[in-house]
């Protein structure tokens, strides 16, 4: 399994609102295996097998599948979901097609340090709403100027954090409004202070425990009456980690069945992966959004250095495209957005790039 989470697998297309799988031989295109049945810590790779016309990469719960040391593959994503970022497909090789056809497959998965050609990027995911989320926040505070939000906007940003205090956005078609609330007091104001009927995600800061079941309800009833009444589209954690986001998706499953945990945030960089975060977003059909996704330290390493000096890139810009091919959108402050909005699009590390700067949190 690669560092964040990922298996060497053939893509299993299924309904944006279903949780995705991958297929194993003799399945079609049915789901198989349960992510809690996969090893985190995996170290030996079982090699493609030729079946029903395509090409799978198979995983039991008994030996599952691995990642090679160098060889690396096309194939590798975020485990049992849509391809990663930047994924150009191949054709898989046909249970028919003989000998060339199987070398032509294995000599793809073998070559993991294709430079891809430039990404024709999708700028927004589903959620579990089915609403595309653009991939890119930019939070707004109250002292952001007005022309770091022009520039943000002429560079194509449309999806905004704002709070009761922030400066007026522009509510033309297309803008994706996202505010964090605790309160539905806090909520109103938010919604009379932009003359929103409502926003297109709320985010309900996690509580620092979720050992007390009677504040977990009280936090979750307050996310879900913000729904059931219209003034959020959306819901979801933010400052979570994997026993808060356990809890409040099982609940939302369980007792809210029109407000799901749509998307969780979480501080996560080179340095701190978060894989089992990132694994556990996958599982429970949260979308993962990572703050302070680059730190100091890591735009200073030389695996970043080498990837910026290829891609003719800044190191952040490197690091951010980083967290865009482990499947993460990214939030960020206004005063950087209308520069990186651009820079971290249409174009892709290899994976051996990729996995030197996933090595960095090792």
């Amino acid at each position: 399994m690669a560092q964040d989470g990922s298996l060497p697998l053939t893509w299993v297309s299924s309904s944006p609102l279903m949780q995705p799988g991958f297929r194993r031989p003799g399945m079609g295109d049915m789901p198989s295996y349960s992510y809690a049945q996969q090893s985190h810590e995996a170290n030996a790779h079982q090699p493609p097998a030729a079946t029903g016309g395509a090409t799978y990469y198979q995983a039991t719960p008994h030996a599952p599948a691995r990642l090679p040391g160098a060889a690396g593959g096309d194939r590798v994503g975020t485990w049992g979901g849509p391809a990663p970022r930047g994924y150009v497909g191949k054709a898989a090789a046909s249970a028919n097609g003989g000998g060339a056809a199987a070398a032509t497959a294995q000599q793809m998965y073998d070559n993991s340090d294709i430079i891809p050609a430039e990404v024709d990027d999708e700028k927004d995911i589903m959620i579990s709403t089915g609403a595309r989320m653009p991939i890119l926040s930019t939070i707004v505070s109250a002292g952001t100027s007005e022309q770091a939000i022009q520039t943000a906007i002429k560079n194509g940003v449309v999806h905004f954090e704002i709070s009761a205090t922030t400066p007026a956005i522009p509510n033309s078609e297309g803008m994706f409004f996202t505010t964090v609330a605790a309160s539905a007091a806090e909520l109103t104001s938010v919604l009379d202070a932009h003359k929103l009927d409502a926003v297109d995600l709320m985010l309900v800061p996690a509580p620092s425990s979720v050992a007390d079941d009677a504040e977990v309800d009280a936090v979750w009833a307050f996310a879900a009456d913000a729904v059931k009444a219209s003034k959020a589209k959306a819901v979801g954690l933010t400052g979570c980690d994997a026993p808060a986001l356990t809890a409040f998706a099982r609940r939302a499953i369980a007792q809210t069945p029109h407000a799901k945990v749509a998307v969780a945030r979480f501080a996560t960089s080179p340095h701190k992966p978060m894989r089992m975060m990132m694994g556990l977003c996958n599982r429970m059909g949260a979308a993962p959004i990572a703050t302070n996704p680059v730190l100091v330290e890591e735009t200073s390493s030389d695996a970043v250095k080498k990837v910026a000096a290829r891609a003719g890139k800044d190191a952040s810009e490197v690091v951010l495209r980083w967290q865009l091919q482990r499947g993460a959108s990214i939030a960020m402050p206004a005063e950087d957005a209308g520069q990186l909005s651009v820079s971290v699009f249409r174009w892709a590390m290899s994976d051996n790039e990729k996995r030197t700067i996933d090595a960095l949190g090792k």
